[in-house]
């Protein structure tokens, strides 16, 4: 969870007025001053509590070092992470062959948004996922990638099962239409729905509970970003970023005090959706 000296920096990044948290906790604008300063050595636990439930509001948008620590939030304007890295002047060209992307960010090609009618339409070999209209090649799992995601999935499922629960556990190439629109269907590597309403036979429409991303070095900047941009806005509770190569877990929860946690492979990490009732430790399965 965030540091004091973590609260304070993404405040003073973002340019939040101590007036604004003062008003949004409850809290005395000199109790403010005095915490997020470190005056206060020992701030009250209920202090703490109402300062985490601000900032929450903020967490997706965290990002950590190799080592855990807080850099600074993500800013959309973000010349270094735009959409478009490069000057773009529009086509009326309507392409025979799919324009996919093999990376983002990415030098645009087309004007054409393609829809989930469009990858209705593609051979079943022609491994792509759609975001904003936009299709982007899904490289081959790595052996690792297959070995975290069996652990992962597995440990959802037997617990669901030993408490006689609803979630579902989906494995890669479940198909998730985040914004209920023909635009974006993502295939993350695990996704966690607990509406059983939201489910079809395609897929499921809507935010699942909670998804799980294995970074791989072609797509790291995707699932890092432009696919947690997507996931945040869409409502999904709970976004875990498992990284094989610095073997590390970054965990993102919205609406909870403990908006996000950096963990690694030998330590355990809660599931935010299940009360921490259940702890995956990768570690434990040679990983």
């Amino acid at each position: 969870m965030l540091t004091i000296a973590e609260m304070e920096q993404l405040r003073n990044e973002l340019g939040i007025r101590y007036a604004i948290i003062a008003e949004e906790t409850g809290l005395p604008v000199s109790t403010l001053q005095k915490v997020l300063s470190g005056k206060t050595r020992s701030p009250r636990p209920e202090v703490l509590f109402k300062l985490r439930q601000f900032f929450a509001g903020y967490g997706y948008g965290l990002i950590f070092d190799t080592k855990g620590r807080y850099i600074g939030p993500y800013v959309e304007n973000d010349p270094s992470v735009r959409d478009t890295p490069a000057p773009y002047y529009g086509t009326e060209v309507i392409e025979d062959t799919p324009v996919v992307y093999e990376e983002w960010p990415h030098e645009k090609r087309t004007d054409r948004l393609y829809t989930v009618e469009d990858l209705e339409s593609f051979p079943e070999d022609f491994h792509v996922e759609l975001i904003d209209g936009e299709l982007y090649y899904l490289s081959a799992a790595r052996t690792v990638h297959q070995e975290i995601q069996m652990v992962i999935s597995a440990a959802f499922y037997n617990f669901i099962q030993a408490n006689h629960g609803t979630c579902k556990v989906y494995p890669a190439g479940f198909g998730v239409q985040l914004d209920e629109d023909n635009y974006t269907e993502v295939l993350p590597d695990i996704t966690v729905c607990c509406e059983p309403e939201k489910i079809t036979e395609k897929g499921l429409i809507g935010a699942p509970h909670l998804v799980v991303e294995i970074l791989s070095p072609s797509n790291w900047k995707k699932d890092a970003i432009l696919k947690f941009k997507k996931y945040v806005g869409a409502g999904v509770r709970e976004y875990w970023i498992v990284d094989p190569k610095k073997r590390t877990v970054q965990v993102f929860r919205k609406g909870s005090e403990t908006c996000c946690g950096f963990y690694t492979f030998e330590d355990p990490v809660p599931v935010g959706i299940w009360d921490g009732k259940l702890t995956v430790r990768l570690a434990d399965h040679q990983l």
